[in-house]
């Protein structure tokens, strides 16, 4: 199966650090011909947020009713026994 978003050559970094503390992702990086993507965030027992940045390059390379570009800016934080915004 061919999925044209993962096609070709492309590159993933990540960055991360686990202690006693929680984990820390210091930076995730997806970089392809058709998307980059990159991440950073933290998370430990109580608390938790992660921002993504993502861009395509063509709509149409994962839903073939759609065509042009798309980004993506986005945050995520929660917090235990609380609502994830």
């Amino acid at each position: 199966m061919r999925i044209p978003l993962l096609a070709g050559s492309g590159t993933l970094t990540v960055d991360a650090v686990r202690d006693e503390t929680g984990t820390k992702l210091n930076a995730l990086s997806i970089r392809s011909d058709a998307m980059r993507a990159d991440a950073k965030g933290r998370l430990n027992a109580e608390t938790g947020n992660l921002t993504l940045q993502a861009a395509l390059t063509d709509l149409s390379l994962s839903d073939p009713r759609l065509s042009g570009p798309a980004t993506l800016e986005t945050g995520v934080s929660w917090q235990a026994d609380g609502a994830l915004t």
